[in-house]
């Protein structure tokens, strides 16, 4: 994949956000089809998949200004783990 098609894939990303922000804060209509980003067809596609690839929860987190949790204790449980728990070598 190209840069400028993951760039498409991106935007629709971000547009779908935006609209999602807009709808609720705004009271605007959410559009039932994504705009038009670009007349050449494969951007266009990408910017589409982009757009419905955007999950209920990707809107909630971005609408309400949550951030994700940090995953650091899991990152030092992993490491514990491979310190302490290796096989015996004989």
């Amino acid at each position: 994949m190209g840069k400028n098609w993951q760039w498409s894939y991106q935007c629709g990303i971000d547009k779908r956000l935006a609209a999602e922000y807009e709808a609720q804060h705004n009271n605007r209509a959410i559009p039932t089809t994504p705009p038009l980003h670009s007349h050449e067809a494969t951007m266009q596609s990408y910017f589409e998949s982009g757009w419905h690839s955007v999950s209920i929860n990707q809107i909630y987190k971005y609408c309400n200004g949550i951030e994700a949790v940090s995953s650091c204790p899991l990152e030092h449980i992993r490491r514990l783990k491979q310190c302490h728990f290796q096989p015996l070598q004989l």
